[in-house]
């Protein structure tokens, strides 16, 4: 016959002092805090393919325009799952381009696949985020014939980092993660006049948070429990 017995937890040893965290507990703390951005401090890393900006994120696709009709012009603003897309650029400053549709036909290369979002004239639009914070945000876009600017914008509206596309008629990737909140994203793309009008798009807008980062134990019993 064997029996087991539970022992009960020691809160202290023999002199009556409470013991101090295991030094491994005291570790993985010290670890977990120096990932932390400096107050103050923001840094903005820009990856080229979904792959890459996967892999340091967790994200969800918020925004594919399918259900919009698409070959009209299309007022401000347009709200997509989490996402707030806004501009002040005319009174119908978007458009949604569909397979073969005019603005596709005409003006997009290469052509779209699904439906994408493009402006009405240039491209010149702000993304703001609903819920959050949201510290990554990753889209798939086709360049026209002038390149793409991304200006990105902490909660305070400060400016926290930029890039150009400037590879001009090709379909990409551009994803964004932060070490603080982003509260805004800025696209802007010039559209010439004819004949040489071409359309920047963008579609399958992600947005998350950086990394998997499992959360900093709340309490001296958790590093008891896990540590011991």
């Amino acid at each position: 016959m064997f029996s087991f017995r539970r022992s009960s937890p020691r809160l202290s040893d023999r002199s009556g002092r409470m013991p101090g965290p295991a030094p491994a507990a005291l570790a993985t703390v010290a670890a977990l805090l120096a990932v932390a951005p400096a107050a103050g401090h923001a840094a903005v890393t820009f990856y080229t393919t979904q792959f890459a900006f996967q892999s340091v994120s967790t994200t969800t696709v918020e925004a594919t325009f399918e259900a919009l009709p698409g070959g009209v012009n299309t007022a401000s603003p347009i709200a997509q799952g989490l996402i707030n897309f806004s501009s002040t650029l005319n009174a119908l400053p978007f458009y949604i381009l569909k397979p073969g549709n005019p603005g596709d036909a005409c003006c997009t290369f290469p052509h779209v696949t699904s439906a994408y979002l493009t402006g009405n004239g240039n491209e010149d639009w702000d993304m703001t985020f609903f819920g959050g914070p949201n510290t990554a945000v990753g889209f798939d876009y086709i360049s026209n014939n002038t390149g793409i600017t991304v200006t990105v914008f902490d909660g305070a509206n400060a400016q926290i980092g930029a890039t150009t596309i400037s590879t001009q008629n090709v379909a990409g990737y551009l994803g964004i993660v932060s070490t603080v909140p982003i509260g805004r994203v800025h696209v802007f793309s010039l559209e010439l006049a004819p004949p040489d009008a071409q359309h920047s798009a963008i579609d399958n807008v992600a947005i998350g948070i950086e990394g998997d980062l499992p959360a900093l134990p709340t309490s001296w019993g958790f590093l008891k429990t896990t540590y011991r």
